[in-house]
């Protein structure tokens, strides 16, 4: 059986995109079976082969049979699985970005191919022709699982017929061994927010940010910066991000910047304490029984840490004392994972996104029934 992945890429420079990308394929496998072949689809960079984009839904329009981009791709596959980029079933990052989504899904229900919303953020809807597109989506899926109960509620307001509650893909892939190596605080330096952005400041952002350290650094703290995205095409790269950081002066035992997703979770695993404004930074961190601090900047962070029973979220946009509301979670819980309070906090958490993610295997077990 084909599946075809959409919105993850398992060689992205976003390592949240990745952490989709492998979380898909492994939840997909549980579900279906090791001898599924999975095949990755992500926007894709303008004008390369494969990608897609707005060029390639023209092309796809003005095509006819077999022959458009699109359809080519969606007709060889058996089931699509739509990771929603995480977070990008919505219209906060415009409308062009939706409208390219939902072509691509109602195109695929069109051929009478299975779509299955995976565990995301689903909206929020602030235009009504983005609510009317989502809706037309939502009405027609095989499966809608959302990864927290806001998303679930925001589906049904917009027409999903039913809505699993799940949790986020990362906790589908495997936790690494007990590391040789521990660090003591990883801070993930974002270069969304670290460079303009339509989010939070990035003044404030960097002023914080660097504050933290130095407050980190006056406690006898040993800080290791991590980036979670790497040479980004974008623009907003977390490595430029913590070069520039590193110029304010600011005292640092190590740099990572990874060159896989694998290296990522070790480095953030053997934390003792991990804070982070990319949010599968600290997702990767939960998922592995670290205590993580994170900086959120959307809706999408509040309320899934929420659900996964996890609150130690600060919102950028209401511009709180990031800095020194987080040295005062550290300083309740110093030991940070070794602390055996938190320890049993965390292990709360895995049991319950485990129990979560079983019943999206159930449920998708479900859909591959009623599609044979």
């Amino acid at each position: 059986m084909k599946v075809l992945v959409l919105w993850a890429d398992d060689r992205s420079a976003n390592y949240g995109v990745r952490v989709l990308a492998e979380g898909a394929g492994h939840l997909s496998r549980e579900a279906w079976g090791d001898d599924i072949e999975i095949q990755w689809q992500d926007f894709g960079r303008p004008g390369l082969p494969g990608s897609f984009g707005v060029r390639a839904i023209v092309r796809d329009m003005l095509s006819f049979g077999r022959s458009g981009p699109i359809r080519s791709v969606l007709r060889c596959a058996d089931i699509v699985v739509d990771t929603g980029a995480g977070d990008s079933f919505s219209d906060i990052y415009g409308l062009k970005r939706l409208f390219v989504m939902v072509y691509v899904q109602l195109r695929c229900i069109f051929l009478g191919k299975p779509l299955v919303l995976f565990p995301q953020t689903i909206g929020p809807f602030h235009t009504r022709i983005g609510a009317l597109a989502a809706g037309a989506v939502l009405e027609r899926a095989a499966c809608v699982i959302a990864r927290e109960p806001h998303s679930a509620d925001v589906a049904v307001q917009n027409r999903a017929q039913e809505v699993l509650t799940s949790t986020d893909l990362v906790f589908a892939l495997p936790v690494h061994a007990q590391p040789t190596h521990r660090r003591d605080v990883v801070v993930n330096v974002s270069g969304l927010l670290w460079f303009d952005n339509g989010h939070v400041s990035s003044s404030y952002y960097r002023e914080q940010t660097i504050d933290l350290v130095r407050q980190l650094n006056d406690r006898g703290r040993r800080v290791t910066l991590l980036a979670h995205v790497v040479g980004s095409p974008s623009g907003n790269d977390d490595a430029t991000a913590i070069a520039q950081m590193l110029e304010s002066g600011v005292k640092v035992e190590e740099v990572v910047i990874p060159t896989s997703l694998d290296q990522v979770r070790e480095t953030l695993g053997s934390a003792a304490w991990v804070v982070g404004a990319r949010m599968h930074a600290c997702l990767n961190a939960v998922s592995q029984g670290v205590p993580a601090i994170s900086w959120g900047y959307s809706d999408k962070f509040l309320p899934l840490m929420d659900h996964l029973g996890w609150h130690t979220s600060l919102d950028l946009r209401k511009k709180p004392q990031a800095a020194r509301q987080t040295i005062e979670h550290i300083d309740s819980s110093p030991l940070g994972v070794d602390d055996q309070h938190l320890r049993s906090s965390l292990g709360k958490v895995r049991s319950s996104a485990d129990g979560d993610l079983g019943s999206a295997v159930n449920v998708l077990r479900v859909v591959l029934g009623a599609v044979r």
